[in-house]
């Protein structure tokens, strides 16, 4: 690769302090861009006050436009700038700094980890001006990138329709999910039972599925925030910070699935998953454990196509499902996981997007 490419890290200035505020899927994203020779350009920034005044606001978001300008420009004709999507400290004025960066011939890809104006913005409890903020914020942003990395073809779809170009998108497919090497992980190992792993952030609020699990199947639970009960079909594990949760996962299957309700993936988080690829599908597959998802999930078409799952329309279905996976199609669902783990665990889904991004 003749270009010099960089990759924005993002640290939130607080008080004193200063921390990154970036979740596993970022941190390996950039973890596997270093690992391709890629170089950080580190933005500073302080954390946007909740000041009321329409004028002191305007004046944040300005004042982080020019920290952004001020840092990237260093930044010569025929660099490439990769940013991770959306920014962990958004400003209006987003767009406009890549307009002048594209006129100076720098080329600019966005990494898409989530669509706000397509999730929170469902959200009756998020205020009219932030929402207004992010459709302000998102699309005109997305649009001056030169290339775009989507998590699917659903995803690509809908961008289409809100008058981004095809041309600049490429799909990713599926995250890659990075685990030190070590010794052979639980998951690699077959359960001698059915149960079902649901790794994840387990409130109420987000994943009220959880709270109504049917009750013909084991569930083995990891994750913050779980007020459930525990019995003999149910256990629940704690949590486990994310680069030491592979070590904890064992079971047949991982569930991927989100929202209000058992009978169906619905809600703000549920019917995101149309159009996203959740990491703990990532986490389940880079763990060598087949997945469980909801069979209109974006993702449902990759677990097909793969054999790395099954897919249902309810979690009802599951306990008859699973009676009709025969010993041979769970062993080749479980080599077919393991293959997609060596992809997933080694950032081979990031770098193929990026190379496509680049040609």
């Amino acid at each position: 690769m003749k270009e010099k490419i960089y990759i924005v890290k993002e640290h939130i200035c607080s008080g004193e302090s200063e921390f990154t505020a970036a979740g596993k899927a970022r941190i390996d994203v950039e973890d596997i861009l270093y690992d391709w020779k890629a170089k950080d350009i580190k933005i500073k920034i302080k954390k946007n006050s909740n000041e009321n005044s329409i004028l002191k606001k305007l004046f944040s978001h300005y004042h982080l436009y020019q920290i952004w300008k001020k840092s990237l420009d260093k930044l010569k004709e025929g660099d490439v700038l990769i940013i991770q999507f959306p920014l962990q400290e958004g400003f209006i004025f987003a767009s406009h700094l890549l307009k002048n960066l594209k006129k100076k011939n720098i080329k600019t890809i966005a990494v898409i980890h989530d669509l706000e104006t397509l999730r929170i913005t469902k959200d009756n409890t998020i205020s009219k001006k932030r929402k207004i903020r992010l459709y302000i914020e998102e699309i005109p942003t997305l649009k001056q990138f030169s290339k775009i990395v989507v998590h699917n073809q659903s995803m690509k779809k809908v961008l289409m329709k809100k008058g981004i170009s095809e041309d600049s998108m490429v799909t990713l497919k599926m995250f890659d999910y990075l685990i030190k090497e070590g010794n052979e992980l639980p998951g690699n190992t077959k359960s001698k039972e059915n149960n079902i792993i649901i790794a994840g952030n387990l409130s109420s609020y987000k994943v009220g599925y959880v709270y109504e699990l049917p009750h013909d199947v084991k569930f083995d639970l990891y994750g913050i925030n779980y007020t459930g009960v525990t019995d003999n079909k149910i256990k629940y594990h704690g949590s486990y910070p994310s680069d030491e949760l592979p070590w904890h996962l064992k079971g047949a299957y991982g569930l991927v699935w989100d929202g209000d309700t058992a009978k169906t993936c619905s809600g703000i988080f549920g019917d995101y998953l149309r159009i996203n690829n959740p990491h703990k599908t990532s986490l389940y597959l880079a763990c060598g454990i087949p997945v469980i998802t909801w069979n209109k999930a974006a993702i449902a078409q990759y677990v097909r196509k793969n054999r790395v799952g099954i897919t249902v329309s309810s979690l009802d279905e599951i306990n008859e499902k699973l009676k009709d996976v025969s010993k041979d199609e769970y062993n080749l669902m479980r080599k077919n996981a393991k293959k997609c783990s060596e992809r997933v665990r080694n950032g081979y889904y990031l770098k193929k997007a990026i190379q496509e991004a680049l040609s």
